[in-house]
């Protein structure tokens, strides 16, 4: 692995030297980035506040990934308010460095135990693609080599899993159209707002759906009831006219 903070135009052999599996360089020439599809697989412009890659589908982020993101912004947020408020310094493990820390240790923990689990759901979770390719790297041959028993107690699952929502939905194509800067931080409130409206509507949908087949099936079983009650009084009612004959039936017999 080589590491450099800056890399002059003299040193560009350095990305394609093959005794290097991986390389992490600083640079300012606009060469570069006009070449990072030949030269490097990830590049992140500080300026503009972009991350190419020239994989779009490997770093794709599933609807567990957002919602894990979203949480650490949440929190991050929360505790940066909490520290404008406070004259001290604060004391919040909640959105702290260090839960920020325990959180992705949790979440590599979560990619590791679902590795060995071989479950293609929670692979989804993680972006089949993803794990596919981390299980190819170095690190993770290595990791595989050596035993770890402590994995076998962590659950094989996303640390964000759960049932899809409006809310993801949301988050999905507001990243998809951020990829394409077809969207501005107002447009993406807008889109919030809609999708809100949206989730009172089908709510709304839901709860009247389900109220109309409460009150059918209410009516309906006091009609079975009825019908119930109706037919079983009609068979004692039968059957005592058929005691009745068979005893005249006797009787006749008799005399």
């Amino acid at each position: 692995t080589s590491l450099q903070p800056y890399l002059s135009l003299q040193q560009m052999d350095i990305l394609t030297n093959l005794e290097y599996s991986c390389v992490l360089v600083g640079a300012v020439n606009p060469l570069y980035f006009k070449q990072h599809n030949k030269l490097v697989d990830i590049v992140y412009n500080i300026d503009l506040n972009h991350l190419y890659t020239n994989d779009t589908h490997l770093l794709k982020l599933s609807s567990a990934d957002l919602r894990f993101c979203n949480a650490l912004l949440e929190a991050a947020r929360t505790q940066i308010e909490s520290n404008e408020e406070l004259s001290v310094k604060p004391t919040n493990w909640y959105g702290s460095e260090e839960w920020l820390r325990t959180q992705f240790k949790s979440y590599l923990l979560g990619l590791l135990a679902t590795t060995l689990s071989g479950d293609s759901v929670a692979f989804d979770d993680y972006n089949m693609e993803f794990v596919k390719n981390f299980m190819k790297t170095q690190m993770y041959l290595e990791w595989i080599e050596t035993p770890h028993d402590g994995i076998l107690k962590i659950p094989p699952r996303h640390v964000s899993e759960g049932e899809l929502s409006l809310n993801d939905l949301k988050r999905q194509l507001t990243v998809r159209a951020s990829d394409y800067g077809l969207v501005t931080s107002k447009q993406v409130e807008q889109v919030g707002q809609v999708m809100q409206k949206t989730g009172h509507v089908i709510s709304a949908t839901k709860d009247s759906i389900h109220n109309t087949i409460s009150n059918w099936w209410t009516s309906t079983s006091s009609a079975v009831i009825t019908w119930w009650g109706d037919t079983a009084s009609q068979d004692v009612e039968s059957e005592e006219e058929e005691e009745e004959q068979e005893e005249k039936v006797k009787e006749n017999v008799v005399s």
